[in-house]
């Protein structure tokens, strides 16, 4: 089984400096993946998919939060894994928030 012949993902994040914003950050981001080959003897085929992300986070004195979504439109896809009689199925949209204290 080889891994996808085409496969690339680009994440930023911006940071607010100033103003009533200050210490909030926003990013997103997309990653995908082309057609893969499920067996060895390549008589089997897993289709491509894509996957966008986002993420919101704010540094606050000794308290930073953040929220972060992967997979955002909840698309369902499959990833190979090494059985050829078996594939992984992508986590559903997860949401996931933190908050931390720094001291």
């Amino acid at each position: 089984m080889a891994p996808p012949f085409n496969s690339a993902g680009s994440f930023t994040t911006y940071e607010f400096q100033g103003g009533a914003l200050r210490g909030l950050g926003l990013g997103g981001g997309i990653f995908f993946a082309g057609q893969v080959q499920n067996t060895n003897t390549n008589n089997g085929q897993l289709p491509g998919w894509a996957q966008t992300d986002l993420v919101a986070y704010y540094k606050w004195g000794p308290l930073p939060g953040a929220a972060e979504c992967e997979n955002l439109f909840d698309r369902q896809f499959y990833y190979t894994i090494n059985n050829p009689f078996s594939v992984q199925p992508a986590t559903s949209r997860t949401i996931v928030g933190s908050l931390s204290v720094k001291f």
